[in-house]
């Protein structure tokens, strides 16, 4: 026997399937009952929805055209060290996601004055899975996409790690 499962995006994201599938498991297993935590729940229900297109929303102009995609793999100690050199009054203790986000918004921003001769505006955006930092234990049981972005932009020339 084979059973699929297909999601619509627009209704869940990935974290939300792997939940789904995992309790259907437990529940088909016996392990689990159809009371416990591991029930999803509407993301409504916890978190009431947001006028999102009618709030202000950040200026910026993505270029879709020659997008390139790659995949960086960082040591464990080179980060550890990279935090000690990214430590600064204003950060003084950076996560391994604002250093390494740092050293490539850095490269990139040293990239375009190289091809360019001037580094152009330029904005960092970073998706953020918003269960954790909700302070809700429930939202890890929550269905939906539940993620939200932030945006940093910079006009200056020179950008320091710190």
């Amino acid at each position: 026997m084979a059973v699929a499962v297909s999601i619509l995006h627009k209704v869940t994201d990935a974290l939300t399937f792997i939940t789904f599938i995992k309790s259907w498991t437990s529940i088909a297993l016996g392990s689990a009952s159809t009371t416990s935590d591991q029930v999803l729940l509407p993301a409504a229900t916890v978190f009431p929805p947001q006028d999102f297109f009618n709030s202000p929303q950040p200026i910026m102009e993505l270029t879709k055209e020659n997008c390139i995609t790659k995949r960086f793999v960082f040591d464990a100690s080179k980060i550890a060290a990279l935090k000690s050199k990214a430590a600064s009054a204003a950060v003084p203790n950076p996560t391994r996601v604002e250093v390494v986000s740092a050293l490539i918004w850095k490269c990139a921003l040293q990239a375009s004055r190289s091809n360019l001769g001037l580094i152009k505006p330029s904005v960092w955006i970073q998706v953020v899975n918003m269960r954790k930092r909700s302070g809700h234990a429930i939202a890890e049981n929550v269905l939906g996409n539940f993620l939200w972005y932030f945006a940093a932009m910079t006009m200056e020339s020179e950008v320091e790690l710190g």
